[in-house]
């Protein structure tokens, strides 16, 4: 995909789910000095990288994680070394839909923040969705069989806090990915449009405050 996108792919290394050390890889990344990371993990793995990428003084226009950004963890883990770090996620907290459990996004992300004294990601804003399509398969069938409710659900098309909700043939989920990045110790969504604009290049270790 790389490659169709007209992108040179410097270095491709697999990592496991229980890796911590990434002094290796981070080593050739310096010495290759691409314009980009991509991390393809788990939040503590992110944190790891983030720590190890500052003690080595790896700088890169831009680093972005498949998952932590999103997560209060991971902010909280880093502080301020994880400034400008970018995610992606299918939701994100600053999104205006219309509600069927909440009335909208909006709602939804100020009860969520009042009860648990943080934003909400995308686990929790999937969690509201799921109930919103059981709410209106069994609201539309008038009934709690097992098929009729789950082809009702099949044929689901609804807006929820998360977005719209629809299923393709195989049982998926449709829609797409936003980009995230951290500002401020906040997260933002800056694509596409956002309430942010993204900082890029990402300023070096030494130059952040």
């Amino acid at each position: 995909m790389a490659k169709k996108m007209g992108l040179e792919l410097a270095l491709y290394e697999k990592i496991s789910e229980a890796s911590a050390d990434f002094n290796t890889i981070l080593t050739k990344v310096k010495s290759l000095a691409p314009d980009a990371l991509l991390m393809a993990g788990h939040t503590i793995g992110g944190i790891n990288l983030i720590q190890q990428a500052k003690e080595l003084d790896v700088n890169l226009n831009m680093i972005s994680m498949t998952v932590g950004p999103s997560e209060a963890d991971f902010r909280k883990s880093l502080g301020k070394n994880s400034e400008y770090i970018y995610g992606v996620a299918s939701w994100s907290p600053q999104m205006d839909f219309k509600g069927v459990i909440f009335e909208n996004t909006k709602a939804f992300v100020d009860q969520f923040k009042t009860k648990y004294n943080y934003d909400p990601d995308y686990h929790n804003a999937s969690g509201v969705a799921v109930l919103a399509v059981f709410k209106n398969a069994i609201e539309k069938t008038g009934s709690l069989d097992p098929q009729k409710v789950r082809d009702a659900i099949a044929e689901t098309d609804i807006e929820t806090v998360y977005g719209r909700v629809s299923f393709n043939p195989n049982g998926q989920i449709k829609g797409s990915s936003v980009v995230l990045q951290i500002q401020g110790g906040e997260v933002y969504q800056v694509y596409p449009t956002g309430s942010k604009k993204p900082v890029y290049p990402m300023p070096a270790w030494k130059n952040r405050q």
